[in-house]
């Protein structure tokens, strides 16, 4: 079975600064404020190794309707700067995707400007849910609860 393969970027604007932006990303007790499921799924663990080598799980699952994984392995860690790691995602013990994620923090006039760059390869492609708009979408929630987050007094 041939891997489905393709990229997307999503950019993002936040009126905050640069080094509170970048801590959301590198701070479990902030990332576990925004970086989640969807609804009716739950975590059952997350952690987060924040460091060149370092890793970062996240597992969950949907009430009788299965379980899912994510883990990160980080290979940069420019602070305030960029990002880049690997991640997979499983569903149900099959492993569904694997990516090489970039993720550019930009200081402006306004705050902070995010790239995000995701290459990814689909392992499973015939499910329906395997596409990169979907994941683009999914990913851009992210994207949104993290302002929600930033937000909060």
């Amino acid at each position: 079975m041939r891997p489905t393969i393709d990229r997307f970027t999503i950019t993002r604007e936040y009126s905050h600064p640069v080094e509170k932006v970048f801590r959301a990303w590198a701070e479990i007790d902030r990332k576990l404020n925004w970086f989640r499921g969807p609804d009716g799924w739950i975590r059952t663990e997350h952690t987060l190794d924040f460091r060149v080598g370092g890793a970062e799980v996240m597992r969950g699952e949907f009430p009788g309707k299965g379980s899912s994984s994510y883990s990160a392995h980080y290979y940069q860690i420019v602070p305030n700067q960029q990002l880049c790691f690997s991640t997979d995602v499983v569903w149900d013990g099959e492993i569904y995707s694997a990516s090489l994620v970039v993720v550019e923090f930009f200081a402006t006039e306004a705050g902070t400007r995010i790239e995000f760059t995701e290459s990814i390869a689909f392992l499973e492609p015939e499910h329906t849910h395997a596409n990169v708009t979907d994941r683009a979408r999914g990913t851009s929630m992210h994207f949104d609860w993290l302002v929600e987050y930033l937000d909060r007094p």
